[in-house]
């Protein structure tokens, strides 16, 4: 699966002396205390000043898919394997696989996933049409911004296939499960027919 990256071109690095304080309570702090240590070149692109904003909103967007991804995992372990410990060798762990019993409510929570990646991506494609991001003839940014929201973009895509293998994951163990409970069902019902034919058998005799 795709994964989001902090290494690309779009995310300067930020050495330690020129880390916001810790008093810093507004993006626009933020931005007065990067900024200075930035080279800066005369130029008539008005959008040349505003990297470090553009960045800023690209970060904030990384962390709030990194939430949803971090989300989708933890529910992914919990409805495979459940509460297993950190020291959990690979074995015991594929061991342990979809011993956990599921119920109803878990459905519901990947139902509500669905509809809040659904959301996230509602409100990610205006941005990026606005921008220009996916036609090179309206495209208002540079290469590395469009990079760095195309790369969101695939980040989202791959958290949508995660969550749509779960949703058949579950409704393929909800058939099993029922298979299993009317297998059950069926060998108690004729272990009956034959404790009631037996016990009928002893008393004619």
């Amino acid at each position: 699966m795709a994964a989001l990256n902090h290494s690309g071109s779009w995310y300067p690095p930020i050495v330690p002396s020129e880390k916001p304080p810790q008093s810093a309570s507004s993006t626009f702090d933020i931005l007065l205390t990067v900024y200075p240590s930035s080279q800066r070149t005369r130029t008539s692109d008005p959008n040349s000043c505003m990297d470090y904003c553009r960045r800023l909103v690209l970060s904030a967007w990384t962390a709030r898919i990194r939430i949803v991804e971090t989300q989708l995992i933890k529910e992914q372990l919990m409805l495979s394997i459940g509460d297993i410990p950190a020291d959990a060798r690979a074995a015991e762990v594929f061991e342990k696989s979809w011993q956990r019993p599921w119920h109803p409510r878990d459905f519901g929570r990947l139902v509500r996933a669905k509809s809040a990646l659904e959301s996230t991506d509602w409100e990610l494609r205006p941005n990026m049409d606005a921008l220009g991001i996916g036609s090179e003839s309206m495209r208002t940014v540079e290469a590395w911004e469009a990079d760095a929201w195309q790369s969101l973009t695939e980040v989202m895509r791959s958290l949508k296939i995660r969550l749509d293998i779960m949703l058949q994951a579950y409704m393929q163990s909800i058939s099993v499960r029922e298979t299993s409970a009317a297998n059950k069902q069926a060998r108690q019902d004729v272990d009956w027919r034959d404790l009631s034919w037996n016990t009928l058998m002893r008393a004619e005799s």
